[in-house]
Formats: structure tokens, C-alpha cells, sequence
């Protein structure tokens, strides 16, 4: 019987220095470091979860370099707050990605001053108030995603002066009236999608003639009351 008890002890030392660290010795876990196996066990501390954009380090280090900074990626980081008027300031900015986060409230028009943006993304967020129309003014878009948030109000025309846009994602949002006969002038655009609001409609072939919004999915829409095509 002694020697049964002993040999279980050894068995079970043996058991434990196995989740010890490799050197033999435990350790805790770093600040922010989590044992998830889906996030790979790395540090997220620097992520600031549930802070605000401006307490971002990627946002500090844009700040104190206007001009060189060209990318602010902060996607799903659980970001709350609302969207920061200084990011106007980053005039060279070609990609603004806050895509799934937890912004509130509305847009501020100093967005309108990043000309040199082709991707602007700020989807799956909680914003709310009407679309600037400031946006108009982001001459070098080719995708803009503002789906899954709360907008209200109509489509701004000045929307149709984005004639670099490939990309036009605005459903799922609170959005109503028609679609702006200047989108006409989308003559790239290969993804317009508007589904999942109020009361939207649009493409008119009359007003806008030949136009490859035709080949979309809003295609099936015309703008006589709102009314879906039932061809």
C-alpha cells in the first residue's frame, strides 16, 4: 500500500510540472494577456479596449505627425466614444478603417477634408444623425461603408460627386426618399447596396439613363412612390 501511495505522488508532481512554463517554473500571465486559443494567447493590453479613438496609440502617434500619417486602421476594438473632429487634420490619410466598434453619435463634417482617402470605413458602429454632406467632398473614395449604424434622413447628393466610388455600402441604417439622381454619375461603381432601411428607393431610367447601377441590386427599384418594380 506504501508504494502505491508514493508512486500516485510522483504521478501527480509529474502531472503539474507540466502546465509549468518551459523553464520548470510558473509564471502570470502579463497585463492584457489572455489563454483564449482563438486570440492566440497574445498581449491586448495596448489595444485599450472600451477606450476612446484619441486614447488610441495609433491615433497619438497621427497626432503628432500630422502629415506622415498615412493609415489609421482600429477595427473591432471595442472603441467607444464619438468620431473625433481632429481627424480632419490628417489630410494625407488614405485609409480611415473604424469598422465594428462602438462609436456614437453623428459625423463630424471636418471628415470631408480627407481628400485623399480610398477607404473609408466606419460600418457596424452605433452613429446616428444625418449623412454630411461634407462626404461629397472625398474625391479619391473608391470604398465607403457606412452600413449597420443608425442614420436617418435622405441620401446626400453630393454623394454622386464620388465618381472614383466602386464600392457604396449604406443599408441596414434608417435612411429614406429617394436615391439621388447624381448617382447617375457613378460610372465605376459595382457594389451600390441600400437594402434594410426605412423607405429608400431609387434608379430611375429615365433621369438616369445608361448608368452600371443598372447591373446592381438596386436596379430592381424605380422611384414612383417607392413602389418595387414587379418585373
Amino acid at each position: 500500500m506504501l508504494f502505491f501511495v508514493l508512486a500516485l505522488s510522483v504521478i501527480i508532481a509529474e502531472t503539474e510540472s507540466r502546465h509549468h512554463a518551459p523553464n520548470g517554473s510558473s509564471r502570470k500571465l502579463a497585463e492584457g494577456e489572455s489563454t483564449n486559443a482563438f486570440n492566440g494567447a497574445r498581449p491586448i493590453a495596448r489595444r485599450l479596449l472600451g477606450s476612446s479613438i484619441k486614447d488610441q496609440q495609433s491615433f497619438k502617434d497621427c497626432e503628432s505627425n500630422p502629415n506622415g500619417c498615412l493609415s489609421l486602421a482600429m477595427s473591432n476594438q471595442q472603441i467607444t466614444g464619438t468620431v473625433p473632429t481632429e481627424l480632419g487634420l490628417f489630410t494625407n490619410l488614405t485609409k480611415l478603417d473604424l469598422f465594428g466598434n462602438l462609436l456614437v453619435g453623428t459625423l463630424p463634417t471636418e471628415l470631408g477634408k480627407l481628400n485623399l482617402v480610398t477607404d473609408f470605413w466606419l460600418d457596424a458602429n452605433n452613429l446616428t444623425g444625418t449623412l454630411p454632406t461634407e462626404l461629397g467632398l472625398l474625391d479619391s473614395v473608391e470604398w465607403l461603408a457606412l452600413h449597420t449604424n443608425m442614420f436617418v434622413g435622405t441620401i446626400p447628393t453630393e454623394l454622386g460627386n464620388l465618381v472614383k466610388l466602386t464600392t457604396l455600402k449604406l443599408y441596414s441604417n434608417q435612411l429614406f426618399g429617394a436615391l439621388p439622381d447624381e448617382f447617375a454619375n457613378l460610372v465605376l461603381i459595382s457594389q451600390l447596396m441600400v437594402e434594410n432601411n426605412v423607405e429608400l428607393c431609387g434608379y430611375n431610367p429615365v433621369t438616369w439613363g445608361t448608368t452600371t447601377l443598372s447591373g446592381t441590386n438596386i436596379g430592381k427599384y424605380l422611384c414612383e412612390g417607392c413602389v418595387e418594380d414587379s418585373e
